[in-house]
C-alpha cells in the first residue's frame, strides 16, 4: 500500500492492517459527511486501481480515453 511506503521512506513506522484501516475509516467519513459529501460525479470515469502499477493505470486510463475519442467520431 502506497501509504506504508511513504511512511517507511519517512522513517514512520507503520502497520499495514492499521493504515488501512484508518484509510477506510476516512473514506467512509468523506462520503457521508453532511456538507459537501464525496462522491463519483456524473460522467466521471472510475477505475479500481488498488492492484494496479502506475502504468497499467495510464494504460487503463489511456484505453478509456480513446474509446470515447472513437465513439464521439
Amino acid at each position: 500500500m502506497r501509504r506504508v511506503r511513504q511512511n517507511k521512506e519517512l522513517g514512520i513506522n507503520s502497520n499495514y492492517d492499521e493504515v488501512y484501516e484508518a484509510l477506510k475509516i476516512r473514506d467512509y467519513n468523506d462520503m457521508n459527511r453532511k456538507v459537501d459529501p464525496l462522491k463519483i460525479s456524473e460522467g466521471s470515469i472510475v477505475i479500481d486501481t488498488e492492484h494496479m502499477s502506475i502504468l497499467e493505470n495510464f494504460d487503463a486510463l489511456y484505453v478509456h480515453i480513446l474509446r470515447i475519442i472513437k465513439d464521439k467520431k
